[in-house]
């Protein structure tokens, strides 16, 4: 019996020094997909007459669409990497696209803390606070 309480000591102690790692870990895949987001969104835009949507109009920031003519549903590397950005977070992506779609802009929170930001000058960057509808981050 005093074995298995030293054993449940040892595990409770064990996964809590993990959670830290953790977190750290999906924060770097939610950043490896939003460099993808970057990437294929700038093969998207020259091959659409320099847009980031099909039909050249925008939309305000919400939670990144995954149907219609914009990049983000458009392009599968991009909807894969939304995707993907969602189920690691916990959390939804915010997109945002301005009227002409010629600029656009993706944030998410973190799992350790703040929220991280790329957007079409090629920025990526991490804020303490969620961006509002804004165009750059």
């Amino acid at each position: 019996m005093v074995v298995l309480a030293i054993i449940g000591v040892l595990s409770a102690v064990v996964l809590g020094l993990l959670s830290k790692p953790r977190s750290s870990g999906a924060d770097a895949a939610i950043k490896g997909d939003l460099r993808t987001i970057q990437t294929q969104s700038q093969l998207f835009y020259g091959d659409n007459s320099d847009r980031y949507s099909t039909n050249g109009t925008g939309f305000p920031a919400a939670s990144c669409p995954t149907s219609g003519v914009t990049m983000f549903a458009a392009d599968t590397a991009i909807k894969n990497a939304i995707a993907h950005i969602n189920s690691v977070s916990g959390t939804t992506a915010t997109c945002y696209m301005n009227a002409t779609a010629s600029q656009y802009l993706v944030w998410i929170q973190l799992k350790t803390s703040g929220y991280w930001c790329v957007d079409h000058t090629g920025v990526s960057k991490s804020e303490s606070v969620a961006y509002a509808a804004q165009t750059s981050c």
